[in-house]
């Protein structure tokens, strides 16, 4: 009876917990950004003379906006519910839901051109075009970070597909994409596993003193899907009133894609449905999922030999030949052996 009685007491002080939000001793919403706050510092003006009408029936005072670039500390303190809001990587965002409950709201959009959204994957590119038939033997490959998707996450399972095992490569961490381009220019590393936006003309030229900057010849050895970018998500808490994050995602994105600050990212719109597929990597690189990522790579083969006509004249016919034969003989194996008496 007793302990029965500690086990709900327990349940009611977690839910009481996940009920309310991290608001600091001023009544402020705590914004956690993963990264330094220094770029948004004109943010909390802005939201509490745009928001005071939703605020103060709330007791909402204001946000408070907190920087953390220690990768694992951010993750901890997360974990630990001392955000209300988190503007993160995919995988820090993921990373702290397994502990504290967070809805994604808004994604951050970019584009390489201004006005023009695009695409953003992992790409593995080297120099090296002996590479394309395949990864030697301890091969050097540099990434961006263990934390980065597009230069940590992605580039290590396309590494996997291309049978490049962990015994097999040798990893270096450049902590940065254009780092890790460089590296594999200098002839430092053979491969370099980047997000795809750093090959191109605009994005080198915005971080690299010269007019007009010319990458050598270089092949794609892989490329991912389509990753989706940093999310700003909400605690459980602030999820559950929805008429406030109606109104803070609409003026973060007022206030994101008027401002001016850069003109080659904006909002949009999120939602946990866009990270799926990045928890899915995650899993399959911790070594969980390993029978769904083997399924997925059959099906994505078969598919590639279905277009092919003599699979589908030959190949398909007697595989289904083969499968109603097999249970056949199922049947004729049950009734031969069939208790009799």
């Amino acid at each position: 009876m007793g302990s029965l009685f500690r086990t709900a007491l327990i349940l009611i002080f977690c839910l009481a917990a996940l009920a309310t939000d991290a608001r600091d001793a001023q009544g402020k919403l705590v914004f956690g950004i993963q990264g330094t706050a220094a770029d948004y510092h004109d943010w909390d003006r802005f939201m509490t003379e745009r928001l005071q009408g939703l605020f103060q029936p709330r007791g909402i005072t204001g946000i408070t906006f907190v920087g953390e670039e220690d990768y694992q500390t951010f993750i901890r303190r997360g974990q630990q519910g001392e955000f209300d809001i988190v503007k993160c990587g995919p995988m820090a965002y993921l990373e702290i839901a397994r502990k504290f409950p967070l809805t994604p709201v808004l994604k951050t959009a970019y584009t390489v051109e201004e006005g023009k959204p695009t695409e953003y994957r992992a790409v593995l590119v080297t120099t090296k075009g002996e590479y394309r038939n395949g990864l030697p033997r301890g091969v050097k490959v540099g990434l961006v970070s263990p934390s980065s998707t597009s230069g940590g996450l992605f580039p290590q399972l396309m590494l996997r597909d291309l049978g490049g095992s962990e015994s097999e490569v040798v990893l270096s961490w450049w902590k940065s994409h254009l780092g890790a381009l460089e590296a594999m220019l200098a002839g430092i590393v053979d491969v370099a596993g980047v997000g795809d936006f750093v090959l191109t003309r605009s994005y080198l030229e915005q971080r690299v003193n010269k007019d007009e900057v010319r990458l050598p010849q270089h092949f794609v050895l892989a490329r991912s899907e389509p990753i989706p970018s940093d999310p700003i998500a909400v605690s459980a808490a602030l999820a559950a009133d929805k008429a406030l994050v109606e109104d803070l995602s609409r003026a973060f994105r007022v206030y994101r894609n008027t401002t001016g600050q850069n003109r080659y990212s904006w909002l949009e719109p999120a939602g946990p449905e866009h990270y799926l597929g990045v928890a899915e990597a995650m899993e399959i690189l911790e070594g969980r999922n390993r029978w769904g990522r083997t399924l997925r790579k059959l099906g994505r083969t078969l598919g590639e030999r279905f277009e092919d006509p003599l699979v589908q004249l030959v190949v398909i016919p007697l595989a289904l030949a083969v499968v109603l034969l097999l249970v056949g003989l199922g049947f004729v194996a049950r009734w031969h052996w069939r208790p009799r008496g």
